[in-house]
Formats: structure tokens, sequence, C-alpha cells
């Protein structure tokens, strides 16, 4: 985080992606924002011009939200999160962003600098669909799920049951049965 803008959390799904993301914000005090953008389209993700005129997507529109901030607010770290596969036509239009310019540069020509304490993170299973252009602008953490085992699942999945009782029984038969 200190000499890259960007950071890839890389893994196979359960392997304890979110969790490493989570413990290094409560470490930072950093805040996040989660974004799936495989569900948007560039325009949603990155805005669009209209008659009207232009009009922010998400990202664009957190973005600037983050750069408008207070100083003592801005002083806090802030990771927009970009949680999904990962692909080539979404994350070329970062590339500003996670080199030494650290700028957005949005479709309608305006350019939106990153602010000192913002990085972007993605959470991604690999990082076949980028470009080594993008790759190469990234601190990269591989997650291993043979790592993390059936322990921690099952352990947040007991941690959210309701009923004390049934958790203590369903604890037990995961001890005696899962392994």
């Amino acid at each position: 985080l200190k000499l890259r803008h960007g950071s890839l959390i890389l893994g196979p799904p359960g392997s304890g992606k979110t969790a490493v993301r989570n413990t290094a914000m409560d470490a930072l005090g950093a805040s996040a924002a989660v974004i799936h953008p495989n569900v948007l389209t560039l325009e949603q993700l990155y805005g669009t011009q209209t008659a009207g005129g232009w009009r922010d997507g998400v990202f664009s529109d957190l973005y600037r939200r983050i750069n408008s901030q207070s100083d003592s607010t801005r002083a806090k770290q802030q990771w927009p999160v970009l949680d999904g596969p990962l692909d080539g036509g979404w994350t070329e239009n970062l590339n500003t962003v996670l080199d030494d310019n650290k700028k957005l540069c949005l479709a309608n020509g305006e350019i939106i600098p990153l602010s000192p304490n913002t990085r972007i993170v993605f959470e991604a299973v690999d990082a076949l669909g980028v470009s080594p252009r993008t790759v190469s602008r990234l601190g990269i953490v591989y997650v291993d799920a043979e790592l993390v085992g059936w322990k921690p699942l099952v352990q947040s999945w007991l941690d959210h049951w309701p009923d004390e009782i049934q958790r203590a029984q369903l604890e037990g038969l995961a001890q005696k049965y899962v392994p």
C-alpha cells in the first residue's frame, strides 16, 4: 500500500480475500466502498454524456465524492474496492489512476486526481482478463484456500447462527464429521 496506488487480492472463492482486506482496513483505520463492476456497463461505471450534460457513473461518483471531502475526512484512508472478475474493458480505464499520474480521466475530458490517502483495491479469482500494463501497476497478494482450510468457514457460518443451542450442536457435529 505504501508503494502502489492499487492492490490486487487474488485467490479462489472462500480463500479469505475479503477477510484479508477487512483486517488490513481495520489495522489502518480505512473505510471502503465495494463495487461489483461486472454487473455494470462502462457507462454505468465511469459515466456518460447525455443530452442534459455529463452523468457520473458509480465509480466516478464515488471517486469524486472521496476527493471533495474535507481535509479531516480525507485524511482517513479510503479504499474503493472493485470486487469480481477482472475485465480489460473496465480495468484499462484505471491505468492513469494506478500509475504515477494518479488521475481518473473521464470520457468528457474531465480529470479527477486521486486523493493522497486513497488506494484502489481489486478482489478477484485471477488476473487473466487484464493486460500486463495494468497488472504491473498493482501490488498483488495471493491468498491460498489450502492455507485457510474448512474451520474458519464453518466457524463464520456458526457465528451467525441465531439459536445458541443449535449452534453448539452444529459445532459438535462439524467437529465430528467435517474433517
